[in-house]
C-alpha cells in the first residue's frame, strides 16, 4: 500500500539520508524542496535555462511526493519531482543548476535517478520510470543494465527499470 499523505515528509528524510551514504559524494546534500531551495532557485533566470518550470507550483502538488533538492554545500545545483505509488515510482522533473560551473555539473542526473530509485525501494514500488527523458539520458542510462523504454502494458511508452529489493 501506497504511504499515506502524512508519511512522506517522514520518507523524504530518510530517501536523502540514505541517497547521501549510498552516492558517497562529498558535500552532497539532499533536501526536501523547502523555502530556502524555492529561493535558490529563483535566482537561476529564465535566460540561462534551457527549460523554465515553475518549480514553486510543482512542488505544491500533492501528487509530486517524491521532492529532492540536490545541493553541494550550500549552493542550489538541481531540483527533482514526481510521484509514487504501489507499482511504481516516477521521476517526472529533473533539473540541472544553468550555472556552466556549480560543483555537480554533469552529475545531477545520476544523483536524481538515483534518489529516485531509493524512494522506489523505501515504499516497495518494484519500477522506477523516467518521464520523458532527453535523449542524451536515454543513452546514458541504456548503457546500464536494466534501463530500457517499458514494454509492459501498464508502463508501455516509459524508460525506466525494475527496482530491485
Amino acid at each position: 500500500m501506497a504511504p499515506h499523505p502524512s508519511e512522506w515528509e517522514q520518507i523524504r528524510a530518510a530517501v536523502h539520508q540514505a541517497a547521501q551514504g549510498v552516492l558517497g559524494l562529498a558535500a552532497l546534500r539532499l533536501t526536501d524542496i523547502d523555502a530556502a531551495a524555492l529561493r535558490a532557485a529563483d535566482g537561476w533566470g529564465a535566460q540561462d535555462r534551457s527549460i523554465d518550470w515553475n518549480w514553486r507550483a510543482l512542488a505544491r502538488r500533492s501528487e509530486h511526493q517524491v521532492r529532492t533538492a540536490i545541493w553541494h554545500e550550500d549552493q542550489l545545483c538541481g531540483l527533482m519531482c514526481g510521484s509514487a505509488g504501489e507499482t511504481a515510482v516516477m521521476l517526472r522533473y529533473l533539473e540541472g543548476a544553468p550555472s556552466p560551473t556549480h560543483r555537480l555539473k554533469g552529475r545531477v542526473a545520476d544523483i536524481g535517478v538515483a534518489t529516485a530509485e531509493i524512494y522506489a525501494r523505501a515504499i516497495g514500488a518494484p519500477v522506477l520510470l523516467l518521464n520523458d527523458p532527453i535523449p542524451p539520458l536515454v543513452a546514458r542510462f541504456s548503457a546500464d543494465p536494466g534501463y530500457s523504454w517499458m514494454t509492459e502494458t501498464a508502463f508501455q511508452g516509459y524508460f525506466g527499470r525494475k527496482v530491485m529489493p
